[in-house]
């Protein structure tokens, strides 16, 4: 597996144009960098878009400013929720590194003109912008996963690529915003997430093997049998509905914890402000670094179902942990558990999604997309969950523990029984 400095050489040397297999090998190295950056990019600005508004302490439509703060982020998220599914048949027309780069486009210029913003309303329709920019960035980051791919390692490892510089750059994004807003101002936040989301364009458009992207989307249109309507026709098949339903939304439920009800969380337990830093911190690395290494170790040997179970049961685990009466040490070593579920839990998940067969049959790409669908509206909404649990204090963390471990049960149950039954139809054809 090529590490970046290889791929940047990989790239303008003449074995690159020739073969697949090097192309190939350099997609999880540019996926790493280029999710890092844009990641990093989106979340220098998208958590302070609440402080601005406090700061304006303007009102429109008789809004509280308490209320008013909240609808950036979220026309943001449903910004980038209504264009994954209603702009796919659009997506799947046009060639991939136009998407890529008027993506790219409207998310840069979008948060360059953040940079101006005087007003909430300006700022709305900018954020709002900005979701519809990064919609199509990762259906573009998915459909490289997929087209970049020229075997079942492949894709494993450029999924957990992508999830390993998402990781970082929520992370290390979060952070330098934090430092910006507070040592310069937040408009200034903006300015750099532009920078970074256009060193992004620059970084992909430049490095990544478009020849092989090109050449497996003609072949993935020649041997695909499945339905015109691509992703959308998922929605009806009842594997999907299992994966939605007991994998893909407790998974997203569980990667908003950090973000949704972490700080909160610290709160009410009246420890320190710093707690959440160290949190974040321990958070991230865990993922970034111990969650692929695991995944790389087990994947082999228990297979895709084991590792989506052990997924589920890592969730369920670092919030059930935090009945132990042991505040500071608990709440640390449960975001550590929580880092390993997303290091380890996103890619091996979405390994498992991406080679199921009514997922192939639609194409990778499309069912990506459509996860990234289930995803964006579970996301939506989680606030809103988390804030109940907080409110129902243990009774509503040992409900939300006790319901991942349900889910992997659940999981389990339907999959043997989807299997008997198929055995027993194919006894009673033979």
């Amino acid at each position: 597996r090529l590490k970046l400095p290889d791929a940047l050489f990989t790239r303008i040397s003449r074995n690159f144009r020739g073969s697949r297999e090097i192309q190939a090998g350099a997609v999880a190295p540019v996926l790493r960098l280029g999710s890092f950056i844009a990641y990093t990019g989106m979340y220098v600005g998208i958590p302070f878009s609440s402080v601005l508004i406090t700061q304006w302490n303007k009102s429109i439509f008789g809004l509280s400013v308490t209320f008013l703060a909240s609808i950036p982020m979220t026309a943001e998220l449903l910004a980038t929720m209504l264009c994954s599914l209603l702009l796919l048949p659009v997506y799947r027309r046009m060639n991939l590194k136009l998407v890529f780069a008027v993506s790219t486009l409207i998310s840069a210029a979008a948060n360059f003109l953040c940079f101006f913003a005087s007003s909430p309303e300006q700022l709305i329709i900018l954020r709002f912008c900005s979701g519809i920019g990064f919609a199509g960035i990762k259906y573009s980051l998915n459909t490289i996963v997929s087209l970049g791919s020229l075997t079942p390692e492949n894709t494993t490892d450029n999924l957990a690529a992508l999830n390993a510089g998402l990781l970082g750059g929520i992370t290390c994004g979060g952070t330098l915003g934090a430092v910006i807003a507070s040592s310069i101002n937040v408009h200034t936040s903006y300015l750099i997430a532009g920078v970074f989301i256009f060193a992004f364009a620059v970084a992909v458009l430049a490095l990544s093997p478009w020849k092989l992207f090109r050449e497996n989307s003609a072949e993935s249109e020649k041997e695909s049998s499945g339905s015109r309507f691509g992703a959308l026709s998922l929605v009806v098949k009842p594997s999907f509905i299992r994966y939605a339903l007991l994998v893909a939304i407790p998974m997203n439920v569980g990667l908003m914890f950090v973000v949704a009800f972490f700080p909160n969380f610290v709160g009410s337990l009246g420890l320190p402000d710093v707690t959440t830093s160290y949190g974040y911190l321990i958070n991230g690395l865990v993922g970034i670094y111990v969650g692929p290494a695991l995944l790389k170790s087990l994947s082999g040997k228990l297979g895709r179902t084991a590792c989506v179970v052990i997924s589920l049961l890592l969730a369920g685990a670092s919030v059930l942990i935090l009945n132990i009466d042991l505040p500071l040490v608990i709440v640390l070593v449960s975001v550590a558990l929580l880092g390993l579920f997303d290091g380890f839990g996103t890619p091996a998940t979405s390994d498992y999604y991406v080679n199921m067969p009514a997922v192939r049959k639609a194409g990778v790409s499309q069912g990506l997309a459509m996860l990234n669908v289930v995803g964006s509206i579970v996301q939506t909404f989680s606030p809103v969950l988390y804030s109940a649990i907080l409110a129902g204090g243990n009774a509503g963390t040992n409900i939300m523990g006790f319901s991942f471990i349900a889910a992997a049960v659940l999981f389990i149950v339907t999959l043997r029984m989807d299997a008997e039954k198929k055995q027993r139809s194919g006894s009673l054809n033979q």
